[in-house]
């Protein structure tokens, strides 16, 4: 009968987790819990069946202090949730069907905004950088929200735009200044710019 004789340099390696590799994923589950908490702070709208929340807000700040890879992993985490089942997408909703419902498109949006946004700034701290990449990341969440609700939902652009961007401007403007402020005033959480 065959014995198993097992590599002693196999033995004596120990399989763990580097302490960067963990802290990231550590910090993109706190900022998907974030992103879900600011979900919940939504303030519906009589006009347009998109309300106001500051998950804008909570998206560009994860792209900022996190970094694309990990801020785009948070978003991630956030939206599987949401359409795993659990209420995290705005006013407690949850399922896969609101991703092809009227938020769709900005959920989707809010992963390449943190994408780009965590690309322009995780290398440096210049706050003229910053500015773009949250503009930038600003108008990806428009785009992909304006697109979804004209291609998805069959809306005319004349009512895209009335619904679905023009009531937001002044908010969001508002809550990317809000984390561009805490994007360049505050180190990285992961790693050094």
């Amino acid at each position: 009968m065959p014995t198993f004789i097992p590599n002693p340099a196999y033995t004596a390696q120990t399989r763990t987790i580097s302490p960067s590799l963990s802290k990231g994923l550590l910090y993109s589950i706190v900022f998907a819990v974030l992103i879900a908490l600011s979900a919940q702070v939504a303030f519906p709208l009589p006009f347009t069946d998109v309300p106001v929340t500051l998950q804008v807000f909570a998206v560009m700040l994860a792209g900022g202090l996190l970094g694309s890879r990990w801020g785009t992993l948070s978003v991630v985490e956030y939206v599987v949730a949401g359409a795993a089942g659990a209420p995290v997408f705005a006013q407690g909703k949850s399922g896969f069907w609101v991703l092809m419902g009227p938020t769709g498109g900005y959920i989707v949006g809010f992963i390449l905004a943190a994408a780009v946004v965590g690309a322009l700034t995780e290398r440096t701290r210049n706050k003229g950088m910053a500015a773009i990449a949250l503009v930038l990341g600003l108008l990806l969440i428009y785009l992909c929200g304006a697109l979804w609700r004209h291609y998805g939902l069959g809306l005319p652009w004349s009512a895209v735009f009335t619904t679905s961007i023009l009531p937001f401007i002044a908010a969001d403007a508002l809550k990317a200044l809000a984390a561009w402020v805490l994007i360049v005033s505050m180190p990285r959480v992961l790693g050094q710019r």
